[in-house]
């Protein structure tokens, strides 16, 4: 009987938690299924804890060609009519296959992917930070692929027929093959359904691909590069190629702060800024800049943010841009601040709060009548009466 969901592992010395990982697969609620792991020549004890499986597991073994080349081997071996790449540090919620695979059952032919959400682990299965969500549930849009990767391996399934049109996985790539992936099935035309559920966690460990920076940022650019190089792309997509480059270039920064690189951090993040000054006037580029040194595994959180030291870098990289006018320096200002006094409350931080959301109304950066730094002021517990009482007095005088 054909399988419906093929499972591809890739595993190099996997040892240490490729067990878990297939005990996940094999804990699924629903099991339609057939695993198979491509052994990218481990020189561990990756091969006997494999073996342990051999019921219920098909295994093959090749020498060590990359995590791309193993999945395309995987893929070859498979019969599923939808296709699972699992990472073999990485878990799935005991509801992964029955959600997604009952979403597929719904979902037209034009769906090409359907991904979820997933939830970042540490190396000892202990959650770090919030979900990673793609947003609203349903179709994503192009430009939502353009600035984050939604075909996350461990969180996505793959109609079969689409690797027929764009093929596999690009083995030349130093990193990011699965983004690269994610804009070719979006470039052939296939559509990404997004399901707003937790049902994959993603490892995060210290030896990780994601940590090779320079190597994800120059497979990044070479994979915008290609994707833009189609003459198939609509005006749209073609509109928010600078500011496509511009937020991998960010992106880049911010990994560059978090490993202790201040400087190489701050020239990637002037260049993105330049490359599209637009991106000052987005309140997730203040996200990043106040986020840069946070621990990659604690993204989404607040806990242990360090607000003073963003509210520097952000006025030390205002300064250095000097291609931008004084209207967008001033809203670049104010969504700073936005962003600061948003954060400062989701840290119950009340006086820090309402420091940054004065700061910018006294400092005449940020209009004295804006309603959102007024309300955000309001949120910031001892803030709110004096933020009422300034408020009426303001707008009383002015008459509004």
């Amino acid at each position: 009987m054909t399988p419906v969901l093929s499972i591809i592992i890739p595993a190099y010395n996997a040892a240490a938690h490729i067990r878990q990982t297939l005990a996940s697969v094999l804990a699924q609620t629903r099991a339609a299924h057939e695993i198979i792991v491509v052994d990218d020549g481990s020189t561990d004890a990756t091969p006997d804890i494999v073996r342990e499986f051999s019921a219920t597991v098909y295994y093959i073994r090749q020498p060590n060609q990359g995590v791309a080349a193993a999945r395309n081997r995987g893929f070859q071996a498979s019969q599923g009519a939808w296709v699972a790449f699992l990472d073999a540090d990485d878990l799935w919620m005991p509801e992964f296959e029955a959600e997604m695979l009952a979403t597929a059952a719904i979902v037209n032919s034009q769906i090409g992917v359907i991904c979820c959400a997933l939830q970042n682990i540490n190396v000892n299965g202990e959650y770090q930070g919030a979900p990673r969500r793609l947003g609203s549930e349903g179709i994503l849009k192009t430009a939502q692929l353009l600035y984050q990767n939604a075909l996350h391996p461990s969180a996505s399934i793959i109609r079969r027929e689409v690797f027929a049109h764009v093929g596999m996985f690009d083995p030349t790539l130093a990193a990011q093959e699965d983004w690269d992936l994610c804009l070719r099935i979006a470039g052939a035309g296939y559509a990404y359904y997004y399901l707003d559920k937790v049902l994959s966690t993603y490892r995060q460990t210290p030896g990780s691909r994601s940590r090779r920076l320079t190597a994800v940022w120059e497979s990044n650019r070479r994979i915008l590069e290609r994707f833009y190089a189609q003459d198939n792309l609509g005006a749209d997509v073609l509109a928010l190629r600078a500011e496509a480059f511009a937020r991998v270039d960010l992106a880049y920064a911010a990994e560059l702060y978090r490993a202790g690189d201040v400087s190489e951090g701050e020239q990637a993040l002037l260049t993105a800024l330049r490359t599209h000054p637009l991106l000052l006037e987005m309140k997730h580029t203040y996200y990043e800049i106040a986020c840069a040194e946070q621990p990659r595994g604690d993204l989404g959180g607040v806990e242990n943010l360090d607000l003073h030291a963003g509210a520097q870098r952000l006025d030390t990289i205002l300064a250095a841009l000097t291609n931008i006018t004084p209207v967008q320096r001033a809203l670049a200002y104010k969504m700073g601040y936005l962003a600061l006094t948003e954060l400062a409350y989701q840290q119950s931080s009340s006086r820090q709060g309402l420091l940054y959301a004065w700061r910018g109304l006294r400092s005449g950066k940020a209009s004295v009548v804006d309603r959102q730094l007024w309300l955000l002021m309001a949120q910031t517990g001892i803030g709110k009466r004096w933020a009422q009482r300034a408020r009426a007095w303001l707008f009383g005088r002015r008459g509004i």
